[in-house]
């Protein structure tokens, strides 16, 4: 079973093996030690609650937990050990991985989240400067569909695209990405399922002109162009391909939304970027934490009050 964090941290510079970092995450109900490497979590990972006994403790790599992961409720008395294992998963007929079926029922807990994945950050995840044409290709045959709004209910003609888009000179700049993290009650461990991406274009070889917003697209329904775009790097033997790359999560990305009642994003509240990404690593600890809570009261999670 996939189990993964997703780290809203920037890392300045375009080399992706390079920088790695302590950090320290404290709110009034815990204290959090982490540690990433070019922006995606790998290292150890210690969680303590407010009166000084360790929750949870194990070791990242990646964006993913590898390993053995121990957890403890609030007395200090040891609850869980999770290890957790590789995939062994088999490649359907197009190449990619098929999601395991999941009934509502197994749900036990979900959030929706947006991001933003910036290619100053991700050069890998950029790295086919043809991918907007490849796309754009299978939006004129009519076996790709793309969309004003991010519910998937109202697509854009092929004659719109063609009259904005259609002279050839745009590349992809970012990704806005919508996805759902959810705990998996048969497995007691989280997964993340990526919804929809909107594409930030900008011309080729342009340094002047702006970039601009393309459309929505249903993410699982480009699972299988994804798998066709190869990637190729001495350090990643296991990611071969432009699917595998958002499957294992090798991005960095910064939140700029939750689900919440008002849908205002981040920027609506935050008064500076430094306080939009506060917030956004808040949303990501809560995120971890609520699972490691879960790990140790189940649905009582529910019902328990931790003095933290």
């Amino acid at each position: 079973m996939r189990n993964f964090l997703f780290i809203a941290l920037l890392i300045c510079g375009n080399s992706i093996f390079a920088q790695s970092k302590k950090h320290l995450y404290q709110d009034k109900y815990s204290k959090v030690e982490y540690h990433t490497k070019n922006g995606m979590m790998d290292g150890k990972y210690v969680s303590h609650y407010k009166n000084g006994h360790k929750k949870a403790e194990g070791n990242f790599k990646d964006n993913m937990r590898v390993g053995k992961w121990l957890a403890w409720d609030s007395t200090g008395k040891s609850q869980v050990e999770h290890v957790f294992k590789e995939d062994s998963l088999k490649k359907n007929e197009d190449g990619y991985w098929n999601y395991t079926y999941l009934k509502a029922g197994e749900v036990a807990l979900e959030k929706r989240v947006w991001r933003n994945a910036y290619k100053e950050s991700n050069p890998l995840l950029f790295s086919n400067a043809g991918l907007f044409d490849t796309l754009y290709d299978q939006i004129q045959k009519g076996t790709l569909v793309v969309f004003k709004d991010e519910e998937f209910e109202s697509p854009y003609s092929k004659e719109d695209i063609k009259n904005n888009f259609g002279d050839g000179k745009y590349e992809i700049a970012s990704y806005k990405i919508k996805e759902d993290w959810f705990l998996d009650k048969k497995t007691n461990a989280s997964e993340i399922r990526i919804l929809g991406l909107y594409l930030i274009l900008t011309p080729k070889n342009s340094e002047t002109e702006e970039n601009m917003g393309f459309a929505w697209l249903y993410f699982p329904q480009l699972r299988k162009t994804f798998a066709s775009q190869k990637v190729t790097d001495k350090h990643l033997p296991n990611i071969t391909n432009l699917d595998q790359l958002f499957w294992y999560r090798y991005f960095t990305s910064q939140i700029y939304k939750e689900m919440n009642p008002y849908d205002r994003s981040i920027a609506s509240y935050a008064k500076t970027p430094g306080e939009a990404l506060l917030e956004a690593e808040r949303i990501e600890m809560d995120m971890i934490d609520t699972e490691h809570s879960y790990w140790i009261y189940g649905d009582k999670i529910f019902f328990h009050w931790e003095p933290k």
